[in-house]
């Protein structure tokens, strides 16, 4: 009768081990961090397993690295439930983003439930091998219609430089839209309007999906290349965020017999230029992509 209430309670999730013989403390046989190995290849995400009590949650609380030390500060939280004897130990984990080649160390500190004093520390190696190769993605400029655009096809670079755009800024590094990237690199479409006479970029699923259909104005050009993601608006240890600002400017330039719109956005890496120009005609909308450095 008690182990089937038992079942029942652990199948609701209302049951949860914290007895002190289930909890991993410094020296036990029961390390912290679990060991496996932990090699992977460059921007790629990948799970680090961490020995927790049963049905208890784990809070992280920062993650910083220097010195090719991968440092993360956690704390888990006891569920106030009833328990039935000890249950075994759980095995919980996060994610990590990613980070560019090299050997590091991964250290995880646990503090105390409730408090700021440590509790326990380990670490463990961690190899990240070098991926595919980034190309570099032009940002460029045409003086006479006052527009940007970027490009990560060099055919396509030479072949604008014709009619009057040139290279501005060092522009950024991503991966070709065909051929070996990170997996958390996403496919940035590429879109075109004949209203505004400019084109967008987005590696938004849902808005590429949107945009496809025509009745909104942009004409869907492919793929452009493809991207690592911000996560909520930061960028990756060894990645740089690249700006996007919007010029909303409803005024027209001629050229060529024509009165082209001004509307247009901007890609940049320089915070700089980000800055300055949110501070004139350009609107801030914030981070787009994250380059490789």
């Amino acid at each position: 009768m008690i182990n089937r209430f038992l079942m029942t309670l652990l199948s609701l999730g209302l049951a949860s081990a914290a007895s002190a013989d289930s909890l991993p403390h410094p020296g036990t046989e029961r390390p912290l961090i679990q060991r496996v190995e932990y090699k992977t290849s460059e921007y790629e995400q990948f799970n680090v397993h961490i020995d927790i009590p049963n049905n208890s949650e784990i809070n992280l609380f920062s993650q910083t690295i220097e010195n090719n030390v991968l440092t993360v500060t956690l704390a888990y939280t006891l569920p106030n439930r009833f328990t039935f004897g000890t249950l075994p130990p759980y095995i919980g984990g996060f994610v990590i983003p990613g980070l560019p080649e090299g050997e590091y160390t991964l250290k995880v500190v646990r503090l105390e439930t409730g408090s700021s004093e440590v509790a326990e520390e380990d670490q463990v190696l961690l190899s990240i091998e070098a991926g595919p190769e980034p190309i570099p993605v032009y940002g460029m400029f045409h003086t006479e219609i006052e527009h940007f655009f970027i490009t990560a096809d060099t055919e396509e670079r030479d072949f604008i430089t014709q009619y009057g755009w040139n290279v501005i800024d060092k522009g950024f590094n991503a991966w070709p839209s065909e051929g070996d990237a990170p997996e958390t690199a996403l496919p940035v479409c590429r879109f075109y309007s004949e209203k505004v006479n400019s084109h967008f970029y987005t590696l938004d699923e849902e808005e590429c999906e949107f945009l496809k259909d025509e009745q909104h104005g942009w004409t869907y050009e492919g793929i452009a290349f493809k991207a690592i993601p911000p996560i909520n608006g930061v960028c990756a240890e060894g990645t740089e965020p690249v700006w996007r600002m919007f010029n909303p400017a409803t005024g027209h330039r001629q050229w060529e017999g024509q009165w082209i719109n001004t509307v247009n956005h901007r890609f940049t890496t320089d915070q700089n230029i980000y800055q300055v120009s949110a501070m004139a005609a350009f609107q801030a909308e914030g981070v787009a992509f994250c380059s490789p450095e």
